[in-house]
């Protein structure tokens, strides 16, 4: 039986998440949980796909759930170092106004 992939530890109260290299359905319920830490902490929510390559339906999901909760909760929610992979499937499905996205930065 496959064990799913652990995500970088993120400081209690953190309202930031990294997404793993392949979030894929294996990694969806871990990702599912740290979501719900972020929204509930005292910051805005962060999600850093920088190492992120592939991304599931699944994960795509739990993403815009979190950004919705995130919003009713009055926070802020976006995407930073999003390749272009990531940004053109959420424009396809049709979620990109959901979701606040920021491309790759250098530096």
């Amino acid at each position: 039986m496959l064990s799913p992939p652990s995500l970088p530890d993120i400081a209690p109260g953190s309202g930031m998440v990294i997404l793993p290299a392949s979030a894929m359905t294996l990694s969806a319920e871990d990702l599912r949980v740290r979501l719900v830490m972020a929204v509930d902490s005292d910051e805005d929510v962060v999600i850093d796909a920088r190492e992120t390559g592939l991304v599931g339906q699944a994960v795509l999901q739990l993403l815009v759930a979190a950004s919705r909760a995130a919003h009713e909760a009055g926070k802020a929610f976006s995407i930073i170092h999003s390749d272009a992979e990531l940004s053109g499937r959420l424009v396809a499905l049709g979620l990109a106004d959901a979701i606040e996205i920021h491309a790759e930065e250098e530096g």
